[in-house]
């Protein structure tokens, strides 16, 4: 039997092979994808307890502000509002020594800090500051809202980017 003959004799079967790797790596393709997608939206997120002065972990979904056990913040001519905001929390150092209740000392003794705090438009007065469904940033204190794109908010953005002692560029810690 020459090899031609044995090619034309499994021809169906290769065939049959190709078909089947076809649908495995569709169905790999398909079960990375789907939890990529998933793991996205359940992954936590820094948020920042301004009555207690502590990082906090949240789920990505839990809105800023929220209300927790530390009660309402008052956030000037904002008015009154839940205590938790999103932290955008960066380190010079090891990212990982970033933990749920530090302090803003906590912080700076593992080199990190919080960037700015952001929180969402929650009335018709905030909206007038930076226009509809946009958000508000704030340093750690959390005094002083602005828009992310106003001068003020401009600043705040980049002192958060400022680069480290070492001339590294800060990265963005998650937990």
């Amino acid at each position: 039997m020459s090899i031609r003959d044995s090619f034309e004799n499994k021809q169906g079967l290769m065939g049959g092979v190709a078909i089947l790797l076809a649908i495995v790596a569709t169905v790999v393709i398909i079960i990375n994808f789907s939890r990529a997608n998933s793991s996205s939206i359940h992954h936590p997120k820094w948020m920042f307890d301004l009555n207690t002065g502590k990082l906090v972990i949240a789920p990505r979904e839990t809105p800023s502000p929220t209300y927790s056990d530390s009660g309402v913040f008052e956030y000037g001519v904002l008015g009154e509002a839940g205590a938790v905001v999103n932290a955008i929390v960066f380190s010079c150092g090891k990212p990982t020594a970033v933990n749920e209740g530090m302090t803003i000392e906590d912080l700076r003794e593992v080199d990190a800090q919080i960037g700015y705090l952001q929180r969402r438009i929650n009335n018709e007065f905030e909206d007038n500051i930076v226009g509809r469904g946009g958000d508000l940033i704030a340093t750690s204190d959390g005094v002083e809202w602005f828009g992310p794109s106003s001068p003020m908010g401009m600043q705040i953005k980049n002192d958060a980017y400022r680069p480290c002692p070492n001339g590294d560029i800060p990265l963005q810690t998650r937990p």
